[in-house]
């Protein structure tokens, strides 16, 4: 897969999202959607969540100076934010986040299992609901 197919498989992930969590470091895709996709930005890191809320997560993977989940920054503050209103996320499946590359997906898995939540995937993404 090449960087456009990535943003490919993320821009049919989000299709049904009304909230994206999306940080990253210039050049990334989580960079791209918040400051050049129109749709992505709109919905881009606003506040607040809401209990029937879908919340798309897009978190730097394996990269120079990347931005990634560590406990207080943007991103966790933002995630917690979320799950505090029992909002549903939709990240990678385990397929794409167990790739080597994609250590921000597996961080993201690991705290939203800490937080109580449950993942079901299909072929595209996976939805984690309490």
């Amino acid at each position: 897969m090449n960087k456009e197919s990535y943003r490919q498989k993320d821009e049919l992930k989000f299709k049904t999202c009304d909230h994206l969590i999306t940080y990253g470091v210039v050049g990334s895709s989580s960079h791209y959607y918040y400051n050049t996709d129109p749709r992505a930005r709109k919905q881009s890191n606003n506040k607040p969540y809401k209990k029937d809320c879908i919340v798309g997560i897009s978190i730097n993977g394996r990269r120079p100076n990347r931005l990634g989940l560590s406990q207080g920054n943007i991103i966790h503050r933002a995630i917690l934010e979320a799950a505090e209103a029992n909002a549903t996320f939709i990240t990678d499946n385990p397929i794409n986040r167990y790739r080597l590359y994609n250590i921000g997906e597996k961080e993201v898995a690991e705290l939203l299992k800490w937080l109580g939540y449950k993942e079901k995937s299909d072929s595209i993404k996976s939805i984690w609901t309490k």
